[in-house]
């Protein structure tokens, strides 16, 4: 993996994730709107984390002085990334769905 560039290290990731998610869940099939709900869910998660990030929640006026400080948004940032995988992940499934034909047959164009 260490001579991987970074999207195939991320695209690797995402498909891990996508394993994961189908030994959890098994195949998923749903309604373009159950999706939508689903991949919004995992998009907050992701909201919350940057948003903790960026307004240094659980900090006092001059976080800085706080001795957890780094540690902490190092693992905001750390959660950040997992869950943009996970989003990634979702939206590849729901891909997929779609082209076993669910919930009606497309015509799939290989571009």
């Amino acid at each position: 993996m260490k001579n991987m560039n970074i999207q195939e290290r991320i695209l690797n990731q995402i498909k891990i994730e996508r394993q994961k998610q189908d030994a959890k869940w098994g195949e998923q099939n749903h309604l373009p709107m159950e999706w939508i709900t689903i991949l919004m869910e995992e998009i907050g998660e992701v909201s919350k984390e940057a948003c903790d990030h960026h307004f240094r929640n659980g900090f006092g006026e001059d976080p800085i002085l706080d001795e957890n400080f780094s540690l902490v948004q190092e693992q905001r940032l750390i959660r950040y990334r997992q869950e943009l995988i996970q989003v990634a992940a979702v939206a590849v499934s729901m891909i997929e769905c779609l082209d076993r034909g669910f919930p009606v047959s497309i015509a799939i164009n290989d571009e």
